[in-house]
């Protein structure tokens, strides 16, 4: 029976906010269009982030981007959103701090039933 594939080490936070940008800026790449195969967009997402992350970085494969994503995604969709709902209820004189605040408080905190 053949040992069975180490993990590889845990993706650090600057890793994951190069990613989303690459992420982001690859899937808005309109010179590829929208109907790019699954594949090589991953591939093309693994090319950049390769080429532009964090310094001291560990080398990921372009599953591992992919896999990252998912568990990544949710997260920002609900940041997204909270960040849209913050901005619907701005008034006037709220600066940023204020609005974080907001997002915070309504929209992150886990319910407390």
């Amino acid at each position: 029976m053949s040992n069975p594939k180490p993990r590889g080490e845990a993706w650090k936070n600057p890793e994951d906010v190069s990613s989303c940008m690459v992420v982001v800026a690859v899937g808005e790449n309109g010179d590829k269009a929208t109907g790019q195969e699954k594949k090589k967009l991953w591939d093309r997402i693994w090319e950049v982030y390769e080429a532009c992350k964090p310094p001291g970085s560990v080398i990921r494969s372009g599953g591992g981007c992919e896999a990252r994503w998912r568990k990544i995604k949710p997260g920002c969709t609900r940041w997204r959103e909270a960040l849209t709902k913050a901005e619907a209820a701005h008034t006037s004189g709220e600066n940023a701090t204020d609005l974080v605040i907001f997002i915070y408080s309504t929209c992150l905190m886990p319910p407390t039933w």
